[in-house]
């Protein structure tokens, strides 16, 4: 349908989201439900098992239609330039991954200081994901360019990093920078990456649910510090029966993991309610956008998200829980078969365009795709409701594009009156 850009070789633009994005958006909507089907099939056969098959087999379908309208989306706003109209000016003598180190620092101060701005919150979480993605390129680069000082510097500040991930109790972040290192390091360790990476998934699949249920109960609901409470975890790892890890597995597997059991519940729900919601959904996430300031009486929008569940039997009014819809299903409510196309192609292009855009912006593959995008736009990975997900992206291109006119008033950022392409860093000579 399309050629893949010519700028460099495959392996050197993995991070574009035709590949990284493409891959973890289909793994995870996809791929990951044939956990919970198998584990319906296992069951002994009853009338309600059936339905609950027949019910994650549609699921199934719906995750699949989205992917092929998503690949789709993803296409049609592959639109690369041939040259960025800006570029981004290292001084003479630096290397990249001594400037992704300064990225690192100067990301995670920013993140720091964000934190007693009030309303500030979530460009304090970009900030926080800017400086994680950059100590992965850092070291990244480092690896091949074989230079001690920023090598050591560049394994320091990910293991600081990969450890507050660990810390933070969210499994998700220890799988991204996984993810990212794996990718990034792929054009120089292609058989290191293929054999470690599925190791590395294993033994996050196998150890961190288990991990995660014993440091939450103790750091998020006791109390306990979050160094007392891994140190608790780990010990307890050791001494817990292998069934007992097997079951958390199996029940991440089966229930966290793939959200297919709660898309089953919502297509439940709106079989009984006989109508989709049409543009309602749409029409809330753009109203959504608007700050409270100019709004005093704006719906809360986690309430109003909420109302969704609960309409549709999903969750009781009075659980204390979250089934926020994640992005397929409110596609699917919005106009089902129509809805999942239609969203799933806007999606796809718009992930593309946002890429493209940071390109532009930022000169091209390594600052823009590598750096800016997939600090910003992460929550295109897994997506979310209409309504937050909307909310994130509209803010990340306004913070984003507020960098690029800081860069372009300080001289960091210059225009690019020749043809320059991002060549990645050979191997040293010993």
């Amino acid at each position: 349908m399309r050629a893949l850009p010519q700028d460099l070789s495959l392996g050197q633009q993995v991070m574009r989201p035709f590949i990284l994005s493409h891959l973890i958006f289909a793994g995870y909507m996809a791929v990951t439900s044939i956990f919970y089907f198998q584990s319906l099939l296992e069951q002994l056969p009853t009338p309600l098992n059936l339905k609950a098959i027949e019910l994650a087999a549609q699921c199934q379908r719906y995750y699949v239609l989205m992917h092929a309208a998503y690949a789709t989306g993803l296409l049609l706003g592959m639109n690369y330039p041939q040259r960025s109209p800006w570029k981004v000016a290292l001084r003479k003598g630096s290397s990249f991954s001594s400037f992704m180190l300064q990225i690192t620092i100067g990301a995670s101060i920013a993140g720091i200081l964000l934190r007693v701005v009030p309303g500030l919150a979530q460009v304090q979480v970009m900030m926080g994901r800017m400086g994680l993605v950059a100590s992965v390129l850092a070291l990244s680069m480092a690896l091949p360019e074989r230079k001690t000082g920023p090598l050591l510097i560049s394994l320091g500040l990910f293991g600081l990093n990969f450890l507050a991930a660990l810390l933070s109790g969210w499994k998700e972040q220890v799988a991204v920078m996984m993810i990212l290192l794996a990718f990034l390091v792929y054009p120089y360790y292609k058989k290191s990456v293929i054999i470690g990476l599925p190791l590395a998934a294993f033994v996050w699949v196998t150890f961190i649910p288990t991990f995660n249920v014993i440091f939450r109960q103790q750091s998020w609901k006791e109390g306990v510090d979050s160094q007392t409470a891994a140190a608790n975890a780990f010990e307890a790892l050791q001494e817990m029966d292998e069934e007992d890890i097997e079951a958390n597995n199996e029940s991440f597997l089966n229930n966290r993991i793939s959200e297919i059991g709660m898309f089953s519940k919502y297509i439940s729900g709106m079989e009984k309610r006989g109508e989709y919601y049409g543009w309602q959904i749409a029409q809330q996430s753009l109203e959504s956008l608007i700050p409270r300031v100019f709004w005093p009486t704006k719906p809360v929008t986690e309430r109003l998200v909420m109302k969704r569940p609960i309409e549709l039997g999903v969750i009781h009014e009075l659980a204390k829980v979250s089934a926020k819809p994640p992005y397929v299903v409110d596609a699917y409510l919005s106009g089902g078969v129509w809805g999942v196309i239609i969203g799933g192609l806007v999606l796809g292009w718009f992930t593309s365009f946002a890429s493209v855009k940071a390109e532009e912006w930022f000169g091209g593959y390594l600052f823009g795709t590598a750096l800016m995008f997939n600090s910003f736009f992460q929550s295109l990975w897994r997506t979310n409701c209409f309504e937050f997900l909307f909310n994130n992206m509209f803010w990340c291109f306004i913070v984003m594009y507020v960098i690029f006119r800081l860069g372009r008033s300080t001289g960091l950022i210059i225009p690019n009156r020749l043809q320059w392409v991002y060549a990645p860093p050979a191997f040293a000579r010993s």
